[in-house]
């Protein structure tokens, strides 16, 4: 919860966007978050419609599935990851999106973190990366984040517990009048 709120703005409530290119992942990342009381709202149908367009251009592959969490599928390239972490971030129905950077199969590349921290650094939106597991490229690329301010963690639930910090952060700072000194307008 430290990292997580030193290094991201509060989340102006408790919508959060999950974006994947593993489905089963997702799922248990989107029930943990509901157990940890944060919503998984459907997305608007402006970004629905965005979504659509970037699939009939190629962009994210045919088989990605756009319900919340976003999976972009195993075929998901880098830029099909960096491409979905932007659209979520710009829906207005998402205060917080986490992004569960499975680098592992073959279409994802070393190249997958600098992409997504470019994406992350354009919104006011917090952001929490999750990247499983304890190999040498697991620890390299949830570095490549944390150097950037960007929280990451090994495991769905310690993800989760970060995001649901900086909603009820946002929370209070809401009750107290404060949100929009630490967040501006999003």
């Amino acid at each position: 919860m430290a990292k997580a709120l030193a290094y991201q703005p509060p989340a102006k409530g408790n919508r959060i966007g999950i974006v994947t290119n593993g489905g089963g992942p997702g799922i248990v990342m989107a029930d943990l978050a509901e157990r940890y009381g944060l919503a998984v709202p459907a997305l608007s149908k402006s970004t629905l419609s965005i979504f659509k367009k970037y699939v009939s251009d190629g962009l994210i592959p045919e088989i990605a599935t756009f319900s919340n969490p976003i999976d972009i599928s195993g075929t998901g390239t880098d830029e099909s990851y960096a491409i979905a972490t932007d659209v979520l971030l710009r829906d207005p129905n998402i205060d917080l999106v986490i992004v569960l950077a499975l680098h592992h199969p073959p279409a994802l590349t070393k190249d997958l973190p600098k992409k997504l921290i470019e994406v992350m650094e354009k919104h006011n939106k917090p952001v929490v990366v999750m990247d499983m597991g304890s190999t040498e490229m697991s620890d390299w690329v949830r570095r490549q984040f944390d150097e950037r301010n960007i929280p990451t963690y090994p495991l769905p639930w310690r993800a989760v517990i970060a995001a649901k910090a900086l909603v009820d952060y946002g929370s209070w700072l809401r009750k107290v009048g404060a949100l929009e000194d630490h967040v501006g307008k999003l």
